[in-house]
């Protein structure tokens, strides 16, 4: 970049500060350790997903991680070479009782002459995060990837090593406010979340009670269906979930009333119908995340309104979708038509719910890249009330879980409000317009 361009990048930084390169003040450590040294000893490992996740490392057996990393020995921040607008940035701490590696795609920075937790909320700061994210090095947005020397070589205009403590101390204190906040937060839609999986649940293997008082939602135990409820004696081939249906109900496997659409698209309608993939659909919610279809790949299906699309890949992240429409689907989902006896939105919230989903879960093959099939999705019980009942249950549900997903909604809302002010407030902190601070 320009000088011209780095004068104005940074003009809004005050004039007291000293202006130097980030690297005329640290280092890059580079001791590296293949964790085969360590055999099977548990230690502590500092990856981008957990870094991301939680902010530190996870404890581990050494063999379980595959190639060389660093070697922590000293606090140590490290700066994610990937996606830098995930922010995947932490201050790491050697573990008082395991070795403590960290990933290579870390840029790892060492130094005596900038203060480490000023450093890391710089590096954090929306400032830097835009200077990085402008000059990646891949084009695709999952793998963008900036250059170490561009961490490094950070032009900045630094405050003296008293004030940048000084803006960190208010920076701890201030963020541990805002965390805590969005923790409650975050909780009380994990609350919601479960509230919801068991609503669906108890509706799909249980029923509701067929009443207006029911539909709408009064809150007795007699208008939830689940007193006085007539149960047939546990199968020795159905799990309990589906043996215990209510009397009325079918309980056969889901193969026998349910079909796996395999049709190819043609090359006309690769170009006209919308293309979806498992990564376009929301977890537990089956909400559709994009409003532009990217074009079809080679391994796909087709899809008509009605089918529900069930995600092989990593099931147990309950991505199922109801068809709203037409369409072309990834390979990596199963395309499933319901017959004339099955409800589609029914048979949505059955193969959304906990109990499918656990199911499914212990019968995938594959260690790192868990997955499901239609053998295995298939031969699953369908427990099932007549068509009437199904549309009943299927209309409760979206009543209900539309109430529950708009709380969750306003709440996720109040949480994007917190993170993007606490971002502002880091970079207002780090770039000196907090006078206070100056």
């Amino acid at each position: 970049m320009s000088d011209e361009f780095e004068q104005r990048w940074l003009s809004d930084l005050p004039a007291t500060w000293t202006e130097k390169r980030a690297d005329f003040l640290c280092s890059r450590y580079r001791v590296t350790v293949n964790p085969d040294k360590f055999g099977d000893d548990l230690v502590a490992h500092y990856s981008i997903p957990q870094v991301e996740e939680t902010g530190g490392p996870l404890i581990e057996p050494a063999s379980d991680i595959d190639s060389s990393k660093l070697l922590i020995d000293a606090q140590t921040l490290l700066v994610s070479k990937l996606n830098p607008r995930k922010k995947t940035i932490c201050i790491a701490e050697p573990h008082s009782e395991y070795p403590t590696l960290a990933s290579g795609e870390f840029v790892a920075i060492c130094s005596e002459e900038m203060d480490r937790h000023y450093a890391y909320y710089l590096w954090c700061s929306e400032k830097v995060t835009e200077r990085l994210s402008a000059i990646v090095q891949s084009v695709t947005r999952s793998h963008q990837r900036v250059n170490p020397s561009d961490i490094l070589k950070l032009p900045w205009k630094w405050p003296p090593l008293d004030t940048q403590r000084r803006i960190a101390r208010f920076l701890d204190d201030k963020t541990a406010r805002i965390d805590e906040l969005i923790e409650k937060k975050r909780a009380l839609m994990d609350r919601l979340a479960e509230k919801r999986q068991a609503l669906i649940t108890r509706a799909v293997t249980r029923g509701i009670k067929a009443d207006t008082a029911k539909l709408e939602g009064r809150n007795s135990e007699a208008a939830e269906g689940v007193g006085g409820v007539s149960y047939f004696a546990c199968s020795d081939e159905l799990p309990e979930w589906a043996a215990q249906a209510p009397e009325g109900w079918d309980r056969n496997w889901l193969k026998w009333s349910v079909d796996l659409s395999t049709k190819r698209p043609t090359a006309e309608e690769q170009e006209v119908l919308p293309y979806i993939s498992n990564e376009d659909i929301a977890s537990w919610t089956g909400e559709l995340l994009i409003e532009n279809p990217k074009p079809a790949e080679a391994d796909s299906r087709t899809f008509q309104e009605n089918d529900v699309l069930f995600n092989k890949l990593r099931p147990y992240l309950a991505k199922v979708y109801h068809a709203t429409f037409d369409g072309v689907s990834s390979g990596e989902l199963l395309c499933l038509r319901p017959s004339h006896d099955v409800e589609p939105r029914f048979l949505f919230y059955l193969l959304a719910s906990k109990v499918f989903i656990d199911a499914i879960n212990a019968e995938t093959f594959g260690t790192k890249m868990p997955r499901a099939d239609w053998e295995i999705v298939g031969h699953q019980p369908l427990p099932l009330p007549p068509l009437d009942t199904q549309r009943r249950i299927a209309r409760f549900l979206d009543d209900k879980t539309a109430r529950l997903d708009e709380q969750r909604a306003l709440i996720a809302q109040s949480v994007d409000r917190l993170l993007e002010y606490r971002s502002a407030l880091i970079t207002a902190a780090v770039t000196g317009q907090l006078p206070e601070l100056r």
